[in-house]
């Protein structure tokens, strides 16, 4: 094989490398960093509920998981808490802050509609209900 050859060889290699590792990437990409899809329901409830339970042991159980509750918390699993990680952290996070569960003025506590809130996961984000 001549020195013209090889290097020709090698170019076509290049090419076909470069051409599985761009479809690698692709796939680890679309595993790892895409959103569920809005349309299907894969939002797992009785995990996250389970979680909420576990964590939250003090605060309102949840008795019933209306039609209204499963909507908000598909759109939180879809928008803002896209793991049960992200669940799991959330509600740990909530779990230091006193003021959910009754040390606040009114001796108002949080509930599961609360934490399924846009509001509520920007606030918390935010530091709004740190102990001052």
């Amino acid at each position: 094989m001549t020195k013209d050859e090889e290097i020709i060889d090698l170019k076509a290699e290049n090419t076909r490398l470069k051409s599985l590792l761009n479809r690698i990437h692709n796939a680890t990409e679309q595993f790892y960093c895409k959103k569920p899809d809005k349309a299907q329901d894969n939002c797992p409830y009785d995990q996250i509920v389970k979680l909420y339970h576990g964590i939250l042991w003090t605060l309102p159980k949840i008795k019933k998981l209306t039609a209204k509750r499963k909507t908000a918390m598909r759109k939180r699993w879809v928008e803002d808490l896209t793991t049960l990680s992200d669940w799991r952290d959330y509600f740990k996070d909530a779990g230091r802050k006193q003021f959910l569960f009754g040390k606040n003025d009114r001796g108002w506590v949080a509930n599961i509609d609360f934490f399924l809130r846009e509001q509520t996961i920007a606030n918390m984000q935010e530091g709004k209900y740190e102990t001052k």
